[in-house]
């Protein structure tokens, strides 16, 4: 018998567990982010491994503090690298940079888990 959270690798098990208790927790399974794509937004922090753009944002959307991401496209694996401030995401703030996608988390739930017979 095979664990799902073990086929997603020992670095990964912790944020998976995390993301599971948000979403069950809050009945959330939906949040809505704002997508420059070519951009970056100072201010982000120490970037985290994740390995593709949906693991940075759920990285991101778990995290009670987080405002948003900026993705590297540009490195393999890519780079995620969370913003803890809304403010990073003014428009005064946001900078042109070819291959990195910056994602402003608008709505933390846009969107709640459905259970039979609710």
């Amino acid at each position: 018998m095979t664990v799902v959270a073990c086929s997603l690798g020992e670095k990964n098990i912790g944020h998976f567990m995390h993301f599971v208790q948000f979403v069950m927790k809050t009945g959330c399974n939906r949040p809505e982010w704002r997508e420059r794509i070519n951009s970056t937004a100072l201010g982000a922090t120490s970037y985290v491994e994740r390995d593709d753009v949906n693991e940075c944002l759920d990285y991101c959307w778990g995290m009670l503090d987080c405002a948003g991401v900026d993705v590297n496209w540009n490195i393999d694996p890519k780079q995620c690298w969370p913003h803890y401030d809304a403010n990073d995401f003014r428009d005064a703030n946001i900078y042109r940079q070819i291959g990195t996608t910056s994602f402003e988390l608008v709505t933390r739930c846009a969107g709640n888990v459905t259970t039979p017979g609710s």
